[in-house]
């Protein structure tokens, strides 16, 4: 399983860079990856299936994935 958050604004794989603590002011927060761009990083690192089991709004956009060898 996999809890992160996402980027809504594209279809297109991609990750944004969150300098600092730009990202809800926390400065262990690096990176946003679009929904597409989680599926095909879980698939290249061997994982065949990959689900997105939600998706929800806490103070940012989190979704949560399961990923299966």
């Amino acid at each position: 399983m996999v809890e992160t958050h996402y980027i809504k604004s594209s279809r297109q794989p991609f990750l944004r860079f969150y300098p600092g603590s730009s990202l809800n002011d926390d400065p262990t927060n690096f990176w946003g990856p679009t929904l597409s761009c989680v599926k095909l990083m879980l698939r290249e690192v061997g994982f065949r299936r990959v689900s997105l089991v939600k998706t929800y709004r806490d103070n940012d956009d989190r979704a949560v994935f399961l990923a299966r060898k």
